[in-house]
């Protein structure tokens, strides 16, 4: 029974600090200026993503969760790019998610 109660608690916690992360790209980064790529960075990197002050995320990009994000240097997130990412993705340096597109890591 402990063990159930503890399960429960890390999923409570985890959608807990996703709908946080959800709450805060929505009012601080939605709606910024397309050349705000740092702010947002800003944002990514307080919520557990690793992602370079010289990558490009634009404002319109939904991220499942950040903590599972890894950008390296001169990357880049496009305009409307779904991350779908309960695991890990790891996008390379200068590599370009073009617009509309989905990541996965979920089967």
């Amino acid at each position: 029974m402990n063990k159930l109660y503890q399960k429960y608690n890390l999923g409570f916690l985890q959608n807990a600090r996703r709908l946080v992360f959800y709450i805060s790209w929505q009012i601080f980064c939605r709606y910024t200026p397309p050349h705000f790529h740092r702010f947002r960075i800003l944002i990514l990197n307080i919520f557990g993503a690793k992602v370079g002050y010289n990558c490009f995320v634009y404002s319109s990009v939904k991220i499942w969760d950040p903590k599972n994000l890894i950008m390296h240097k001169e990357s880049c997130l496009g305009p409307r790019v779904n991350v779908y990412n309960v695991a890990e993705i790891n996008i390379g340096e200068r590599a370009n998610v073009s617009q509309d597109t989905t990541l996965c890591t979920a089967s």
